[in-house]
């Protein structure tokens, strides 16, 4: 398994005092190790439970089976699996906060700011979005522009979202 390093997390064997962002998930558990609390969902989120992670069906980590449909909340991400997903550059997951469509921007809840570049592809699965259909709650996984210092998405890919908000 290869695995990223996201922005904001200290690094293996770094002294960083900073808590690790934490995000809400929801996917189809595709591998567990129990041993390390670490979730691989089947599209490729890596993420890592602490104590106040909880997984809805009520459960633990060490229950926790592939092809289990989770929901796991307050879990940090640590990755995205590459050999689940097609090849990209320092991919980033988050849960959206606020969506200012003016300013083509996304804040997700580890307040981190998104500009979402004109040419960005949003999408849910094969379905394209549009900046607005992307709704407070949802989670995302972004592409960043592989030339940008910033955080420019060149993809966003809604892997859940609120049950009413893709209409």
């Amino acid at each position: 398994m290869n695995s990223i390093q996201l922005a904001g997390t200290p690094a293996p064997g770094s002294t960083a005092t900073a808590p690790a962002p934490v995000v809400d998930a929801t996917g189809v558990v595709a591998r567990v190790d129990p041993s390390t609390g670490t979730i691989t969902l089947q599209d490729g989120r890596v993420l890592r439970t602490n104590p106040g992670t909880m997984i809805w069906q009520p459960t633990t980590v060490q229950a926790l089976r592939p092809g289990t449909q989770v929901l796991v909340r307050g879990a940090a991400p640590i990755g995205v699996d590459r050999a689940a997903t097609a090849p990209a550059p320092e991919w980033r997951m988050g849960t959206v906060r606020t969506v200012d469509s003016p300013t083509s921007q996304i804040v997700l809840t580890d307040n981190t700011v998104v500009r979402v570049a004109p040419s960005a592809y949003l999408h849910r699965d094969a379905e394209r979005l549009a900046l607005e259909q992307i709704a407070p709650g949802s989670e995302v996984v972004i592409r960043p522009l592989a030339t940008s210092p910033t955080l420019d998405a060149a993809e966003i890919n809604v892997v859940w979202a609120p049950s009413a908000s893709l209409r």
